[in-house]
């Protein structure tokens, strides 16, 4: 998944707190997937995220300009920048 932007899951960790990895991190047969780690969270705090990442899929635009400049804020560089 080098190389490659996913503004969906960028949007869910700058702008909700919500750190999942692409599928394709696991080869190309889970291309469509993402991975969430949910550790030690409550069962409110588990259903709130997966209702949030399930109206954040339906929106098929995000604010590229937005998430640059939330990494700019932040200090961060996009993956691809830094590696």
């Amino acid at each position: 998944y080098l190389h490659q932007q996913n503004p969906y899951l960028e949007n869910m960790l700058l702008f909700h707190q919500i750190a999942v990895v692409p599928g394709s991190a696991y080869g190309q047969s889970c291309s469509r997937f993402v991975r969430v780690g949910i550790g030690t969270e409550s069962d409110e705090r588990i259903h709130n995220a997966l209702m949030l990442m399930r109206d954040l899929m339906s929106r098929k635009n995000y604010n590229s300009t937005a998430i640059d400049k939330k990494l700019e804020s932040e200090g961060l560089l996009r993956f691809e920048e830094k590696y």
